[in-house]
């Protein structure tokens, strides 16, 4: 009798917790499984394309190879004020693609180049018209490491 009494107990208690996670685990309590915390290529918030001087949110078709680089840049911006505040600007009418900043001086550009090995360049759009803060040379460096220098370019002279 002494020992029926425990391994009463455990078998109530296995019981127990048995049915309680069944329960939990049904379909209308079931937990969403947790989504992994991947960069998606589209995960830029905004993107604009400029064409016979109107803009238009859609940029579902454009597909050059700047507009793809210039994604790949903006999802991989280091720092989460970067990467929520960057817009991606196709102007079809100057046959430019550019990630834009709206930054304590005003708004930047970092205008992709038109073919490899040419140079980025930071472009500061005010009132008296653009100019050119600086270039980034990217020809043969990986997209992150590129987004990092804009980041660093940015944050080094107060801008972002």
């Amino acid at each position: 009798m002494a020992q029926e009494m425990p391994q009463k107990f455990a078998h109530d208690m296995v019981q127990q917790i048995t049915s309680t996670v069944l329960w939990n685990t049904s379909e209308k309590v079931a937990p969403r499984p947790a989504q992994p915390n991947v960069r998606q290529q589209r995960g830029v918030s905004v993107e604009i394309v400029i064409a016979a001087g109107r803009v238009t949110p859609n940029a579902d078709e454009i597909t050059t190879p700047q507009a793809a680089k210039a994604r790949r840049i903006a999802n991989f911006l280091p720092r989460p004020v970067l990467l929520r505040d960057a817009v991606i600007v196709h102007n079809q009418d100057d046959n430019t693609t550019s990630i834009r900043f709206d930054t304590t001086a005003g708004p930047i550009r970092i205008l992709m180049p038109v073919a490899e090995g040419f140079e980025f360049h930071v472009i500061h759009d005010s009132d008296t018209g653009s100019r050119i803060l600086g270039s980034i040379r990217g020809g043969s460096i990986s997209v992150r490491a590129i987004a990092y220098r804009i980041s660093e370019f940015l944050r080094t002279r107060d801008l972002k």
